[in-house]
């Protein structure tokens, strides 16, 4: 790639991607500001009272599209924040009403349901704007991960299970004392066995 490519290359991917973090004024306040800053913008507080307080408590000039930009950044990432607990939520529901599955199935399981939700809930002109390809690709690796989670399961499963038929091997070629309680050994690692 030449150099000039490799320009023009940086500045299309600095236009098209969102910042990392906010510099600005009010982002540089002292944390006690800003959070008072954050509870006013919470309780609908007018711009210019937030200018004013920004302005009385530190000598700061801001103006009212600073506090705008700033409002919008921070609505933003509190929906990204109730977004990811809500997530979490129902995550951990899903974990706790099926304990016996772990969490990357839980996961699978949610998104399946997120996705045919989606699917229900559009409409033919938002299909429109859809790479059907795309939406199949996706969908197929979701899918091989699933596949491939069950068959790791399947082979944690019969290694276990080999274990398992060793131990009752090597405990009955064993000279057993108590017949009784080779029985019950037994009978409590099938129950344990079928537990898993």
């Amino acid at each position: 790639m030449c150099a000039w490519s490799g320009e023009i290359m940086s500045r299309k991917n600095k236009r098209n991607r969102e910042p990392n973090r906010a510099y600005g004024k009010i982002q540089s306040l002292p944390a006690d500001i800003r959070e008072a800053v954050d509870e006013m913008l919470r309780l609908n507080y007018r711009y210019r009272e937030i200018v004013d307080f920004i302005h009385d408590n530190t000598g700061v000039e801001v103006d009212n599209s600073m506090v705008c930009r700033y409002a919008r950044r921070l609505n933003a990432n509190l929906k990204e924040i109730r977004l990811a607990q809500e997530n979490m939520r129902v995550m951990m529901e899903e974990i706790n009403r099926y304990p016996e599955l772990d969490s990357a199935e839980i996961i699978v399981r949610l998104l399946k349901n997120r996705v045919l939700e989606a699917i229900n809930n559009s409409s033919i002109e938002e299909w429109r704007g859809i790479d059907p390809l795309e939406l199949l690709d996706k969908s197929a690796k979701l899918m091989r991960v699933a596949t491939y989670k069950k068959d790791v399961d399947n082979k944690i499963k019969s290694i276990t299970d080999i274990a398992i038929d060793s131990l009752k091997t090597d405990m009955a070629d064993m000279p057993v004392k108590d017949p009784a309680l080779y029985k019950k050994l037994i009978e409590y690692l099938k129950q344990n066995a079928e537990a898993q």
